[in-house]
Order: structure tokens, then sequence, then C-alpha cells
């Protein structure tokens, strides 16, 4: 019998397919943004596919063994005969095809004599009936799966579309549809997989800036994260697998020498303080930008996008020195972050500009009616030269395409990560193959090669074949004392959600939402990327998944060569549950915990040794002990339930944490609801000591709740604002407290005067009756025009900083309370509980005997002993209702 070549094969196939009906109207389940919209709608307009008697098309149901094999039959075979071929498959009415298909070598059965009709049909085996149905010189590869043979068959006919990630995965109809699709319509503008993709567990490289646009274009249709489209299929001989991938990764340089000490290097006749503050740190020994940084005479701090240098100590010279403007003519910078070490200070903010791409053909006046511009945000790098504190100098400035991340400094070299989107003109789908794919691919500005080129060529970009996005994950290592050092940089196609670097590693995670390439579709998974680091130096090394997602930086860790890292998992049936994995250098699983307080969500975690402590919560606040002293095999030690939840773990010492959180009272709800937590039950900030000594059952030691609902500090959500020292026993933090009012107070105020924690009613002052018509006045204050909240919610009561002492034998104790408000300020406080955002205090520091606390508005000085306040400054350029303070230019 003939045998067809594969595109006449589904041309014949198309023809068997029941027609649609004469209607023009799209399904009602296909959207014209859904993945295979092109496809279905093609098909549909050539009568080749109709919809369900519902009028649905039902895009993602899977096709059985059975109607997939009659329909490639139907398609060669005029006249099917055959029957009990297989002991599932008799005289049904799909048996003469099954047994015909049989007969020819199309299908075989499983060794035990079946056929499995009704299971759903994978990729593979649909390769493999596909490729039966017509000659092919197939040679089987020694060593090679039995399928290859049959996928390379497809690839060759680039007819796998970039949904296809597995090759069991099931064949659904819109992926169907999409392969005849690109055969009957010669579709060629679209990306196809290979079997070396879908095989793949690392990246490959492509050999052109173009490939990796068309594969970016791709993406933008099958995983929807941009415009809709595809450009161009990538070449089969232009992917290459990279054959180090997998390893161990390049060994990292030794770690650079710790940063030089301030106090030697400063320039002014004031010798600073020996004993000072750092920001507080993740792990020791790697810094972390913050707005406000300190030496030890100087405090450097971001305000309304200019960097403020403050000398600082002794408290009776504190003066604003200089204020910095930085960025190129024309253009606006804003500062994020920064680091000072030494004589050196280092600025990272964000500069932004219109983009006019190029145009490699005459486009259509009527693409032209709106200008293809786009906006292009970028990540600038300031190394400044701080000798001189009144006359900083740019030592080196970097530019890269892209919205800053996050950074870590070790030693003299600054590691910084960066998410570049792939953005498109509006048109650009319009108009294939009119754009220089320059455009796309991030470029970098380093002033001291003055020349702006790609941060990595591209065929150094590396792609994950089944976990490609359109955004760019960018990392480079930029040195800090030798400013003319080429700077080391990594591109992948890829992104940055939370980021853990130690010393000799950084590791930088991205959620799937929509299920990952190891895990089944709709589960979660988290991709890790490890960069190894050295002096100077960053390179990738290799890559990890891990089921659900990261909290936060604090969820991940390295240790004794492990990697640990904690998530948590949504399942719609399940509900959510909570993690553990160790892996080691090579991104392989150790060991695991799964299924951790069931129900519950990780609001915290914290690492410390062999030990991790994991917060969870849905009612109360379960703090586990969680044992790693044996990596393969993790498993709690012990658990303690108290009300309410910490968002934020902070070791006192090797056997004492710290806790930060919210206060809750479980039976404080209007509604009874077992499953979650009502928002009014939600209570003031509560911080806890908790003893871990003995693992098997740790105990709070001491807990102190502040305020009421709405109490809030910036510590919850950003560590950069907390200081803690167990030494000098000092715990102190930002804080807004809100406080309940006396309700029956609310009866004493009117409409006009009623305060913020009462409710107001508009009830005229007096009503009267005027021949029969009631009459009342054009007012609102009444007798119960001010009445309590339906639903308690405190007032601010207080905005500044709480200072403590800490020790293990009194706990708690409030020291004092600092805030930057003068005495209009405190009564404005009083009547309306808002006060100006610009006095809220954002960090407190310690330089010698003193404590500093700094908000947008100016610095404070007290001492440290007993807040005895010794000096305040106002910053320059503070808003009082008129303009601001021009900033001195740099």
């Amino acid at each position: 019998m003939k045998r067809l070549s594969i595109f006449t094969l589904f041309a014949l196939l198309l023809g068997i397919i029941p027609t649609a009906s004469a209607q023009t109207q799209t399904f009602p389940d296909v959207w014209s943004s859904h993945v295979n919209y092109d496809a279905i709608d093609y098909l549909k307009d050539e009568g080749i596919i109709e919809g369900y008697p519902d009028g649905q098309y039902k895009p993602s149901i899977n096709i059985n063994r059975a109607e997939f094999t009659k329909i490639i039959v139907g398609a060669i075979v005029e006249n099917p005969q055959g029957s009990n071929c297989f002991i599932d498959v008799q005289d049904q009415w799909f048996a003469k095809y099954v047994c015909q298909a049989n007969e020819m070598g199309i299908v075989d059965g499983y060794p035990d004599g079946s056929f499995k009709p009704a299971d759903n049909i994978n990729f593979s085996e649909a390769a493999k009936i596909i490729s039966n149905a017509y000659e092919k010189d197939a040679q089987d590869e020694a060593g090679e799966r039995w399928f290859k043979e049959y996928v390379d068959a497809l690839a060759e006919e680039k007819a796998i579309p970039f949904s296809v990630n597995f090759f069991d995965e099931k064949v659904t109809r819109d992926e169907m549809a999409e392969m005849i699709y690109r055969l009957k319509a010669d579709v060629e503008n679209k990306a196809s997989r290979t079997y070396d993709e879908i095989n793949a567990d690392k990246f490959v490289t492509v050999d052109s800036c173009e490939a990796i646009v068309e594969r970016i274009q791709a993406n933008n249709v099958y995983y929807n994260y941009g415009l809709g489209g595809g450009l161009g299929a990538v070449e089969e001989d232009a992917v290459m697998m990279d054959a180090a991938e997998g390893e161990a990764g390049a060994t990292p340089a030794p770690p650079a020498t710790a940063p030089t000490d301030s106090a030697a290097n400063q320039s002014s006749e004031t010798k600073a303080a020996d004993d000072y503050s750092s920001t507080n740190v993740q792990v020791a020994g790697v810094d972390e930008a913050d707005i406000v940084k300190n030496d030890g005479k100087y405090i450097y701090l971001i305000k309304n996008g200019t960097i403020r240098i403050i000398d600082a100590y002794p408290t009776d010279q504190m003066e604003e020195l200089v204020s910095l403007t930085l960025g190129d003519e024309g253009e606006d910078f804003w500062p994020s972050e920064m680091y000072v070490d030494g004589d050196t200070l280092v600025v990272i903010g964000s500069t932004w500009r219109y983009e006019e791409p190029t145009i490699t053909e005459e486009i259509p006046e009527t693409s032209k009616m709106i200008a293809p511009y786009y906006y292009q945000n970028r990540t600038r790098v300031y190394v400044l030269d701080i000798t001189d504190r009144n006359a900083p100098k740019v030592s080196r400035k970097v530019d890269f395409d892209g919205s800053y991340s996050t950074s870590r400094k070790v030693g003299d070299t600054l590691y910084t990560v960066i998410n570049q989107y792939a953005y498109y003109p509006y048109d650009f789908y319009e108009n294939p193959g009119q754009y220089d794919s320059d455009m796309i691919i991030p470029h970098m500005i380093d002033s001291a090669q003055d020349v702006e080129e790609l941060v990595a060529p591209c065929g150094d970009i590396k792609i994950f074949p089944k976990d490609e996005r359109n955004n760019f994950l960018i990392t480079a290592a930029i040195p800090l004392t030798d400013t003319d050092t080429k700077i080391a940089r990594n591109v992948l196609i890829g992104s940055a959600d939370n980021v853990y670097a130690s010393r000799k590693n950084m590791y930088v995670t991205a959620t799937d939402w929509s299920g990952g390439w190891e895990r089944p579709v709709n589960e979660t998974t988290t991709a890790i990327y490890r960069f190894a680091l050295g002096i100077n130096n960053i390179e990738y090394a290799n890559r990890g998944n891990v089921p659900g997602h990261v909290l936060n930086q604090f969820s991940m860790d390295e240790y004794a060569n492990n990697f640990r890292i904690a998530t948590t998992t949504d399942n719609w049936e399940d509900g959510a549950s909570n993690n553990l994995y160790v892996l080691d250098q090579n991104m392989n699983l150790v060991g695991s915990l799964e299924n951790i307080a069931k129900g519950e969500s990780i609001f915290s975690v914290r690492f410390a040794g062999n030990r991790a402590y994991m917060v969870t919560f849905l009612r109360v606040d379960p703090l586990f002990v969680i044992g790693l002293e044996d990596p393969s095999n993790p498993k709690i030690l012990g658990e303690l339930k108290i009300p309410g939840f910490s968002n934020y773990l902070h070791p006192f010492d090797e056997n004492h944490l710290i806790g930060f959180g919210k206060d809750v009272d479980p039976g404080d709800s209007e509604v009874d609801d077992d499953d979650f937590v009502l928002w009014n039950q939600v209570q003031g900030l509560k911080i806890g000591l908790f003893d871990v000594t003995d693992v098997n059952n740790p105990k709070e030691l001491y807990s102190e709740v502040i305020g009421d609902q709405g109490t809030d500090s910036q510590l919850l959500y950003n560590h950069k604002a907390l200081l803690f020292d167990k030494e000098k026993e000092l715990l102190a933090f930002p804080i807004s407290v809100y406080e309940y009012q006396d309700e029956s107070s609310c009866q004493d105020y009117t409409y006009s005067s009623c305060p913020s924690d009462c409710r107001r009613i508009c009830e005229p002052s007096v009503c009267n009756f005027d021949n029969g018509i009631l009459v009342c006045t054009a007012d609102c204050d009444g007798p119960s025009s001010c009445v309590p909240q339906e639903l308690k919610y405190g007032q601010k009561t207080f905005e500044g900083a709480y200072v403590y002492n800490l020790n293990l034998e009194d706990g708690f104790t409030l020291k004092g309370k600092i805030n930057h408000h003068d005495e209009e300020d405190l009564l404005d406080l009083s009547e309306t509980g808002w006060v100006d955002y610009q006095k809220a205090i954002d960090r407190l520091v310690y330089i010698g005997e003193n404590l500093y606390s700094i908000s947008q508005w100016g610095i404070k000085a007290n001492l440290l002993d007993n807040l005895t306040e010794l000096n305040f400054i106002e910053l320059a350029g503070n808003y009082d209702g008129g303009n601001f303070d021009q900033p001195i230019p740099l």
C-alpha cells in the first residue's frame, strides 16, 4: 500500500474532519487572545473543524487513542477493515480503524495485548502514529529513546508548537489544530520545538540575535507574556547545547578582602567613632544596599531624588554638607539604594528615556499614525569618590537596560540583578521583520569604555527551552576599586523574583505560576539560578527547580555546600501546604520535607546553621523548629502554637529568636469562620522572644503588643529598618501606632467636628413641621450626627520609633519613644490622626554613644544611654506647601 508524505497526509486528513456549519461565529470559548486562536480560527473558516452541540470548541480537551487513530487511518485508507485485533478492540465503532492501522504497522499494542483505546494519546505516541503513516527512512539511533526518530520527523516539518514541553504530555484539540494549521497553511513564521529542546534539562544558545527575537515572539503566544503573534522559526542548526551544563559550574575566585575600615580613611579633621552600626543584613560579610548608610562619622541618605551627606559625629557639629543631584543633562535619575565603603559611595537607581526603534524596511503609511516609540527603563550605577565629602566625584557610571531588582556587595565587588522585559513597538507584529532585532536585546554603557554595547553577545545568552519568558535576567559584577576593570556579566532568558547571596554564590529565583517544566500544569514551581561569585566576577553555574513559590530572601540559605529553600504550594483541591528542600551545588535534590502545616501559608522563615525556623499561619502562629543535621532527611523537631503571626524572624543568639509581626484575637470576629482570620481580628504589632534551647519544646519567653489594629512598621516588610545590637541590649525600629478611642465620646461631637475614629451622619440641627411639611435647617450638626464606628479601627496616636532594652533576664523594656514632630504636629495628630509623612522615621543608626533617627524631614541625635535629645537638623528641600528647595548639582 502506498505511503504518503507528511504534508500530503495532513492534506487528506483535513478532508475527512467534519466540516463546520456555514456560521461565521467565533467559538465562544476561544478568545482572540487564545494561544492557538489563529489556528482554530483558520481551520474553522476553512470548514475543517466544528464545535460541539453547545457551540464550544473545547480546545483544552484531550484526544484519545481511538479517535486519533481513526483520523489517521481514514486519511489514507478508503475502506478500512478489521476487528478483534486487541483484547479491548473487538467490534466497536473504532475497531476497523485500529485493526487496519495495526495491520499496516502504524500502531502497536501494549505487552498485555491491549490497545487502551480510551486512553488519551500523548505526544510521543502521536508522533509515532503520524510518522508511521508515510514512508520515512528513519534510522533507529543506538542508545536513543524509541520515539526520537518520530519526533525528529515532525520537527523537520516545523510542526511542533512551543506548547509541547514533554514527550509524555497529552495532545489537546488546540495543539492538534496548531499542527494542522502550520502544515495546511504553510506557516513558516512560527518557532518550532525540536527533540533536543523537549529533551533538554539544560540551557541552549542560538547563533544570532534574530533567532532570540523569534523565540521571544513565539513565547508571547504560548506563555501570554505580551503581545500575540510570531515572527519566525529558529533554524534547527542554530541551536547549540551547552556541554558543561549540569556540572558544578565554574569555581569562583577566592572572596575579596573584607571592607576597609571606614574610620581609617576619613579626611575630616574630626575622627570617626570606633563603634557604629551597619545595615541589618541576612548574611555576615554580604552587604545589602539601603536608603541610609553610615560610616562612623557621616550619614548618607536618599531624599527626593538626591543624595545627602551629613556630618553627624560629634553631634554638636552635626550639619548637612551637600545635596547631590546625579544624572545626565536632559534626563531624570532617581536613586533607589546605596553602599558606602571607606571613601567610595555607590548609588544605584533608575533613569528613563523614549526610544525610536530602528526600522529596516519602509513601514506602511497606516502604521505611521502613531509613532512607534517605546518606553525604556535603565538601571544606573554610580561609583563616587568621596574622599572630599564636600565635593564627591564620579569615578564610574554604568547603565544597563532594565529595572533594578536587587544587589549585594562582597568586598570590593558589587553584584547586581536586573530584569529587562522585551519591549516591542506597538505595530511589531503588523510589520514583521521590519525592525532591527538589536532593539530587543539589552544594552549597557560603561563609562570606562564609553561605548554602548550588548550586555552579552547573542550567542552567549542562555535559553531554557521549557521555561522561556519574555524577560532577560541580567547579572553583573562591578569592580569598585579598579574602575577600569571590565564588568563581568551574564544574560539569561528569565527573570528574578527573590535573591539570596552568600560570599561564594548568588541564588536567583523565578516563580512560574502556570506550572513548571518538571511539574504538571497548574502547579506552581520556582526555578533557582545559581551564580558563582568571585573577585570582580560572576558566572552562571547551574539551575534547579522546586515546587511552590518563595516568600522572600529569608526563605533561602546556603550551609555546608547545600542550598536550602522553603516554599508554599497552593492547590485548589487540597489548599496550601509548605515545604523545605535541600539541594546540592549542582542543584540536585538532596532531601525534602513536604506538606508542613497543610492549609496554612508561610509568613516567615529563618535558617540558622543546621536548623530552620518556619512560621505558618491560619488562625494561630505555629513556629516550627526543623532539624537539618541530616540534609537528606529534614524533620520537624518541635512546634509552638501561639496567637498571631511573625512576619520577620531575627536571631538573638544560637538558642533564641526574636519575632516581629501582628497579634490576632481569634475570638474578636463579627463573623465566626474557622477557615481564615478576618481583618478585624488582626490587632497591634507584636514582638516576641522565643527560646529554642530545647528544640522539641520551643517556648515564648516574652512578648509585647504595641497599639491596636492599624499599628504597623516598615520592619514587617523590610528587615533593613531594624536596629539591633545584642551586646548593647538595643532594639529599635520605626513604627506607626494606632489605638482605639473611647467610643462613648463620639456623642460629644457633631458632624462638623466628628473625629476620624467616629462615624459621621448628616442630621439637621432643627426640624419643624410647617403646614404639614417637615422643614429642617441646612446643616448636618444634629444630636446624632457623630456616632461610633460600626467596625473598629484605631486612630493614629504616634509616628516615630520605639527603642527597647532587650535581654534574657527582663525581656522587652521600653526605653523610650522618638519622633520628629513639633508641638503643632502633635496637636494635629491628636485631633485628626494625620501628620506630615516626611517626618516619619525611616531608619535608626548609632555612632559611638549616640542614637540617630533619620526621616525625610531631618535627623535627630539622642544619647544612646537615656535618649536625651542632643541635636536636630532639618534637611534642605523639605516640602512645606510650596516648592522643593533646589538641590546642589554635582
